[in-house]
């Protein structure tokens, strides 16, 4: 666990570069996504580039572990409780 991993930058040049493949590809962004405004900003990005629908369970996932507290939290109305503090 580090801070900072994958940037909507880095996505952003990753999938370019897989787009520019030609090649049907997966990502996992590691650590970027911690409230469901950042998840929504990877998938919107990934509809942009890859095109809509492309992030599904074959080709995308998030490495978030704060992710799920958070986006559990917002449906249940709830506050999360930080996953940062485990590490």
């Amino acid at each position: 666990k580090v801070p900072g991993n994958a940037t909507l930058r880095a996505a952003e040049t990753l999938w370019t570069a897989c787009k520019a493949s030609g090649r049907t590809v997966g990502c996992k962004a590691a650590g970027g996504s911690r409230t469901a405004e950042e998840a929504a900003a990877y998938l919107g990005l990934a509809d942009e580039i890859m095109g809509e629908g492309w992030a599904g369970p074959a080709t995308f996932r998030f490495g978030a572990s704060g992710l799920l507290d958070a986006l559990l939290a917002e449906i249940e109305g709830s506050e999360a409780a930080s996953s940062d503090a485990a590490y």
